[in-house]
C-alpha cells in the first residue's frame, strides 16, 4: 500500500470515529426502519472520484478521475444502474450497465448489495 492510500484510509477512519471525553467511542450511525430507507421506485444519483494506476490505454501512469451514475430501483430489492467515469477527458469513454439486487436488513436499516453487469470502454 503506498503512502497516499494509507493516508486516505487513515483519514477516513478518523473522520468516522469520535472519542468522547470519558474515553468511549461515539456512535455515528442512526438506524431507520428499512422500509423508510429502501423504497420501490427509488431514483438515486451518484457522483464520485477515482484514482487509477493505469490510464485507459494501459500505460503505467497514475491518474485521477471523476465519475457519475444513475440508479433506479423498481422494487425494494431489484434495480438497474448506469455509470461512467473518466481519467482522461475524451468522449466517448466508458459506460457500465448493472443489474442490482439488495437485501434490506429490516432491524438495522442496512442492506448488502449484489451487482452484475457489463460495460464498454472506447
Amino acid at each position: 500500500m503506498n503512502r497516499k492510500s494509507l493516508l486516505i484510509a487513515t483519514l477516513a477512519i478518523c473522520a468516522a470515529t469520535t472519542v468522547r471525553a470519558d474515553g468511549s467511542f461515539a456512535d455515528h450511525f442512526t438506524y431507520a426502519p428499512a422500509s423508510a430507507v429502501f423504497s420501490p421506485r427509488e431514483l438515486t444519483f451518484d457522483l464520485f472520484g477515482s484514482y487509477v494506476t493505469r490510464d485507459k490505454d494501459g500505460a503505467d501512469k497514475d491518474a485521477w478521475g471523476i465519475g457519475a451514475g444513475l440508479n433506479y430501483f423498481i422494487t425494494e430489492n431489484i434495480g438497474a444502474g448506469i455509470d461512467t467515469y473518466a481519467d482522461a477527458f475524451e468522449t466517448p469513454y466508458l459506460l457500465n450497465f448493472s443489474g442490482i439486487y439488495r437485501y434490506p436488513i429490516h432491524d438495522m436499516g442496512l442492506a448488502p448489495y449484489g451487482f452484475a453487469g457489463f460495460g464498454r470502454q472506447w
